[in-house]
């Protein structure tokens, strides 16, 4: 339903055309759109199949007191990236399909230049993993080496702990070998004095 409607066949005022609400409109919320014809009212019509809005619309609300209504600020900035990001996406695809144009091959080419990219990548990705691996590899020999090395430490430990044990051993056989010797020495020592004693009483 149309609240107004007027055709606006003049030409633009500084690249603008106006039209004048005369009876005003009520309170509410409302949508305001351009509709571009050719002179017999037929619709435009455009080249390619994929271009950008021929027409535009906008809303807005009328109040009582002519204020904004609470948060329209928002709305309005939210609107606003909203078109710009419609009409950023308009002319991309409007360069994509100039571009298609003038260079059939464009697109197939940029597909294929994608791909060769994404199997470069790929191939990155997978000399990366193997230079992983590779360290991973190296890092549990380093391990083992090590661990090899400890145990050989301790092997050689307990054989110097060993040897020790046998140096003792030897020195407290050593030892007792002497002290019996002395004794023996002691005791062939007690029999000689005897043997005098008693042969002195016998020469008496």
């Amino acid at each position: 339903m149309f609240a107004f409607f007027k055709g606006l066949n003049a030409a633009a005022d500084g690249g603008r055309l106006t039209a004048e609400v005369t009876s005003g409109l009520p309170v509410g919320v409302y949508r305001l759109t351009s509709i571009n014809t050719a002179m017999n009212h037929q619709p435009v019509i455009v080249p390619v199949a994929q271009h950008g809005c021929l027409d535009d619309a906008i809303y807005f609300t009328i109040t009582e007191d002519g204020n904004p209504p609470p948060g329209a600020d928002d709305a309005a900035d939210e609107n606003a990236d909203d078109a710009n990001a419609e009409q950023e996406g308009d002319a991309a695809a409007e360069d994509a399909a100039n571009a298609e144009e003038e260079d059939p091959d464009a697109a197939d080419n940029a597909a294929e230049q994608a791909d060769a990219d994404a199997a470069a990548d790929d191939a990155n990705a997978g000399q990366e993993d193997q230079a992983a691996a590779a360290d991973d590899a190296n890092a549990e020999q380093e391990d083992q080496a090590a661990a090899e090395d400890d145990a050989d430490d301790a092997d050689d430990a307990d054989d110097a702990d060993d040897a020790d044990d046998a140096d003792d051993a030897d020195q407290a056989a050593a030892g007792n070998e002497a002290e019996q010797a002395a004794a023996d020495a002691a005791a062939d020592n007690a029999n000689a004095e005897q043997a005098n004693a008693d042969a002195e009483q016998a020469a008496q």
